[in-house]
């Protein structure tokens, strides 16, 4: 991937291939992201990516709207972010091969807040918003918002426990300071 394609691109980014990567103008990295093998990341209204980002092989981002990734957000590997559908309410054909006049198709908007990290398989549905710190488990599906520091799985998701907010900031902190990190 040419990254001068990105309409950001900050330092530290890396993108394995093979990939496919739709409409790279519409997409921003801040630096220190890596992007695995076999991912899809469609750029669509907007793709932003934090810092300290890493998005596992075959995941799968796209829908043709919005998505954003907040720094230190760890993506696992086979996630699907889906930021817009066809409707399935009847209303309208479904399917790319359609001509668009016949069918209905909603965009909207995906927010991973920072330190959140999606675990293996994890589906997240247009119109989310994963709360800070927020940990969901392997094979989950997202339907609804997130509260903040809180572990969820499930399909749909429910809430499992809470999350040591402290510790996690103090270590990044550190980092982002030039610190050793050492647990």
């Amino acid at each position: 991937m040419d990254l001068s394609k990105l309409k950001i691109c900050g330092p530290e980014v890396k993108i394995y291939e093979p990939n496919t990567i739709i409409n790279p103008e519409q997409i921003e990295m801040a630096g220190n992201v890596i992007i695995s093998e076999y991912c899809w990341l469609m750029g669509g209204c907007g793709l932003k990516i934090g810092r300290y980002v890493h998005i596992a092989p075959y995941t799968y981002i796209g829908g043709g709207g919005y998505c954003e990734i907040g720094s230190f957000a760890n993506i696992a590997a086979r996630c699907t972010i889906l930021t817009g559908t066809d409707d399935t309410d009847g209303s309208g054909l479904v399917g790319n091969t359609v001509p668009i006049e016949y069918r209905k198709v909603t965009r909207s908007k995906v927010f991973i807040e920072n330190y959140a990290f999606l675990c293996v398989g994890v589906i997240v549905m247009p119109g989310v918003t994963i709360g800070e710190g927020s940990i969901i488990g392997a094979g989950s599906i997202v339907n609804r918002d997130t509260e903040p520091w809180t572990k969820y799985w499930g399909t749909p998701i429910i809430p499992t426990g809470k999350l040591n907010r402290s510790m996690v900031e103090n270590l990044s902190d550190k980092l982002l300071k030039g610190g050793v990190i050492t647990k």
